[in-house]
């Protein structure tokens, strides 16, 4: 049995997740990059969000107990959370996709349905046993 991780390391860890996932995504491509396969830009964004996804629902059932107030959280957030950056992407010269987005709330779904399906063990008021 594995101890819970404290809440604010969690916290801590979604943030800094969060605040590389803006650096990453507001950076202008250097001149004449190129992707190593055609979806790789998608499928970085999915993995980017799919941490991001499941350590804010981690952060949020560690902090509510709850799982599905959590989850609904967790995705209206990191999904909010691309929204903004490819809209504002533009004033960095980069260009906002509809596609990343759907790219960003598939992969931060995988990462919350991950951490829910791991917390389905928690019990008590002890927190979550992972």
């Amino acid at each position: 049995m594995m101890k819970t991780p404290h809440k604010s390391i969690i916290f801590l860890f979604t943030l800094f997740t969060a605040l590389g996932i803006l650096v990453l995504s507001l950076t202008p491509d250097p001149p004449g990059q190129t992707m190593p396969f055609p979806w790789f830009d998608k499928l970085a964004h999915g993995a980017a969000y799919s941490v991001l996804g499941g350590l804010a629902s981690l952060s949020c059932f560690l902090i509510f107990r709850q799982r599905i107030p959590g989850m609904i959280i967790a995705v209206t957030v990191t999904l909010a959370y691309g929204g903004v950056i490819e809209l504002i992407q533009p004033i960095f010269a980069r260009s906002g996709d509809w596609l990343d987005m759907l790219a960003d709330f598939i992969g931060a779904s995988v990462g919350i349905l991950f951490v829910f399906l791991l917390t389905l063990r928690a019990k008590g008021e002890e927190g979550c046993r992972l």
